[in-house]
C-alpha cells in the first residue's frame, strides 16, 4: 500500500514558485528546492517530475497569481484611465526594490532557459493577458472620454507592456530608482 503523501502539494509549489523567482531558473538547484521546501527530492520528482516541470509548474502558478491582480484592474470601480494607471504603478513598484524578486515571467524571459519553448508559451500567455488587460482599460478610458478616440489602442497597449516589461531588464542591474520614475512617467504620460 503506497502511503500518502506527507506535504501539502499547493504550499511546496508556492515555496518553489518563490525559490525560482527569486533567484532564477539556472542559479536554482534542486538542493535549494529542498531546502527551502522541506519536501524530499524524491517526493517532488514523484509529484511535479523534473526541475523543468517544477519549474513550468512555477510560473503557471506565478501567472495565475498575476492574472488576479490584472482581474482586480478591470473590476476597480471609478475612472478606467486610474485603475490602468494604478495597475502600471503596481507592476512598477516592486522593481525598484532590491527585496522584492519583480515580474517572473520578464525574469524567464531573459534567462538561458527562454529557449525552452514551453517557457516561451507560459511567457506569450502572461503578455497576451497583461495586454488585454490594458487593452481593455484604454478602451474604457476612450469610452469615458478620458482618453483621445483617435488612437492606435491594441499599439499602445503592446508598448506599454513592452515598457513595463523593459523597466525590469533596463532597472534591475543598477537599481536607478530616477530611471525606474523617468521611464514610467513618460509611459503614463503617453495615456492621453
Amino acid at each position: 500500500m503506497a502511503r500518502p503523501k506527507a506535504f501539502d502539494r499547493d504550499q511546496a509549489l508556492e515555496t518553489v514558485m518563490n525559490v525560482f523567482w527569486q533567484r532564477g531558473y539556472d542559479a536554482t538547484s534542486m538542493d535549494d528546492i529542498v531546502r527551502a521546501s522541506g519536501v524530499g527530492k524524491q517526493s517532488l520528482y514523484d509529484t511535479f517530475g523534473d526541475k523543468r516541470a517544477l519549474y513550468l509548474a512555477a510560473l503557471d502558478l506565478y501567472a495565475t497569481q498575476r492574472a488576479q491582480l490584472l482581474r482586480d484592474a478591470l473590476d476597480a470601480p471609478g475612472s478606467p484611465r486610474a485603475a490602468l494607471v494604478a495597475l502600471l504603478r503596481n507592476l512598477a513598484k516592486t522593481i525598484g526594490d532590491p527585496a522584492q524578486p519583480g515580474c517572473m515571467l520578464t525574469d524567464a524571459a531573459a534567462d538561458a532557459c527562454v529557449d525552452d519553448e514551453a517557457v516561451q508559451q507560459c511567457i506569450a500567455r502572461g503578455a497576451k493577458v497583461l495586454e488585454k488587460t490594458i487593452r481593455t482599460l484604454l478602451e474604457r478610458a476612450e469610452e469615458a472620454g478620458e482618453i483621445r478616440p483617435d488612437q492606435n489602442l491594441r499599439a499602445k497597449a503592446r508598448g506599454l507592456v513592452a515598457t513595463v516589461s523593459g523597466l525590469r531588464l533596463v532597472t534591475r542591474p543598477t537599481g536607478d530608482a530616477r530611471m525606474l520614475a523617468d521611464i514610467l512617467d513618460d509611459a503614463l504620460a503617453r495615456i492621453a
